[in-house]
């Protein structure tokens, strides 16, 4: 669990979990997130993909980039002691694996999961 985000189809398709805030300030409970981000010439419609935490709970996704908080992120939970959130395609193939580690979680910190990248072969 040392790589906190593993690219599972990062050759195919650009959209990523960007970061998630499990401990935001105060009173935290329902108030954490994830995002994603679609970095696709072209939308990806998220519909039917969706997003899923080290317990087993997940929640269906639609759209496109999105910002998943408090009641729109139930029941995925963002724990205070790390977790492992994976990212999966409509066709339930793994897109992207975020991990982080109790010592990455502080009050009101994110936690950035990837900087974006080129795929091989497109232009800056």
């Amino acid at each position: 669990m040392d790589e906190p985000r593993v690219v599972m189809r990062d050759a195919e398709i650009d959209v990523l979990s960007v970061a998630a805030m499990p401990d935001p300030a105060g009173a935290d409970r329902g108030t954490g997130w994830g995002s994603t981000l679609d970095l696709e010439p072209e939308a990806v419609a998220l519909e039917g993909w969706r997003l899923a935490d080290d317990g087993g709970r997940e929640i269906a996704l639609s759209g496109g980039s999105l910002r998943l908080q408090g009641p729109t992120l139930a029941p995925v939970r963002l724990g205070d002691s790390g977790d492992v959130l994976t990212l999966f395609d409509a066709d339930g193939a793994r897109i992207d694996r975020m991990v982080y580690k109790a010592e990455d979680v502080g009050p009101g910190r994110a936690i950035p999961f990837a900087r974006p990248t080129r795929r091989a072969g497109r232009s800056s």
